[in-house]
């Protein structure tokens, strides 16, 4: 039988929180404690110490506590099915030993569960009646059961098995019938009784919360949600602020006014014959545009990038864009598209995207 008394799953999950607040316990005093070479580090190693038992430990206790029941209840429901499965379900019938054909005897069921989709199922064990080998397993469903046969690891020849016991240990010897490699595997079969845990009983009274402690940690929990939603809604809003701000900066042009902008500082960079074709409306503001080089000599690497590098330069304050598609040159003339932003949450994006290539530019240095 799988389901044990509730006492069981209790003192099992009183264990585990037990440990798993010791490890994260021992972890902090190992990262803040340690050996600090001097006094005031040993001071703030200390308080660091004290802070994380406070806001990690003791509410990962609390964690515990407050799942505690439903955790345990899912555990004895998930035994109790297992119990319940192993009773109801029936062995196929008419199974024969493949070496007689004898039928063969029932001798044993087990819940089997290593399937890929974790779900449980019932392995019936059978024997034949005149002890001929191998035994034969079956599944509920009349799947046989068939282990995957082991494999020689330098020729990947069959494997031979054979298994002995000695004084408190069962030997298994693996032997290739191809290249006679041999491998050894022992198993300790003695029961070794868990060591004493003097310090149990203090940490689990740490730890392992009463109801009125958990209610206790269920106010802190909320009062401390509820500081969190605030601190949340005044960086929204101190954010929301900034961003109306660095939108506000931005040099709004109309198509017109960008035009004039580009016409008169790429004429004198040498640039002329600006022309914007009709804008692209559609998910944006696109505009194509075309504009001639009159430098003579300029070479067309040069044409494309120092036009692209004007562009990028007199729209960096405004809200618009040089499209990421680039500049193309044929035959003297050099075309290109330009985005423009207008609605607030595009603008925000110029805003967001700008301050990611300040950040980008500044760790480049």
């Amino acid at each position: 039988m799988y389901l044990k008394p509730l006492q069981y799953y209790i003192d099992e999950y009183d264990r585990q929180t037990v440990e798993m607040c010791r490890n994260r316990e021992q972890h902090f005093k190992e990262s803040f404690i340690g050996n600090e070479p001097t006094r005031p580090a040993q001071i703030w190693g200390q308080l660091l110490f004290k802070l994380s038992i406070y806001f990690d430990v003791e509410m990962l206790a609390g964690e515990r506590w407050e799942n505690k029941k439903k955790i345990v209840d899912e555990r004895m429901n998930r035994d109790r099915a297992k119990d319940s499965l192993l009773t109801t379900a029936e062995p196929p019938e008419h199974v024969h030993c493949l070496i007689c054909r004898s039928k063969m005897n029932l001798i044993g069921k087990e819940i089997y569960e290593l399937s890929s989709d974790d779900s449980n199922r019932v392995l019936f064990f059978f024997e034949c009646p005149k002890h001929c080998k191998p035994r034969r397993a079956f599944f509920d469903n009349g799947e046989e059961y068939r282990p995957t046969l082991p494999v020689c690891p330098k020729c990947k020849g069959e494997v031979m098995q054979n298994v002995t016991r000695e004084a408190g240990e069962i030997v298994m010897t693996d032997t290739c019938t191809k290249c006679g490699h041999v491998e050894t595997t022992r198993f300790d079969t003695k029961v070794t009784p868990p060591e004493p845990d003097p310090n149990f009983i203090k940490d689990y009274h740490r730890f392992c919360l009463t109801d009125e402690q958990g209610e206790k940690y269920l106010t802190r929990k909320s009062e401390q949600a509820v500081a969190l939603e605030l601190s949340r809604h005044e960086e929204s809003k101190k954010e929301e602020k900034r961003l109306l701000e660095e939108i506000a900066k931005i040099k709004k042009l109309n198509l017109n006014e960008v035009e004039q902008l580009l016409k008169v500082e790429l004429e004198k960079e040498e640039y002329g014959r600006l022309h914007f074709s009709g804008p692209e409306i559609g998910k944006f503001f696109v505009v194509p545009f075309t504009v001639q080089n009159f430098k003579e000599g300029r070479a067309e690497r040069d044409k494309i990038f120092g036009l692209k590098k004007i562009i990028q330069n007199l729209l960096v304050s405004t809200n618009w864009r040089l499209m990421s598609d680039g500049i193309y040159e044929q035959l003297g003339v050099l075309s290109g598209r330009l985005r423009g932003y207008d609605k607030q949450y595009e603008l925000a994006e110029l805003v967001e995207r700008n301050e990611k290539k300040k950040v980008k530019s500044s760790n480049g240095r």
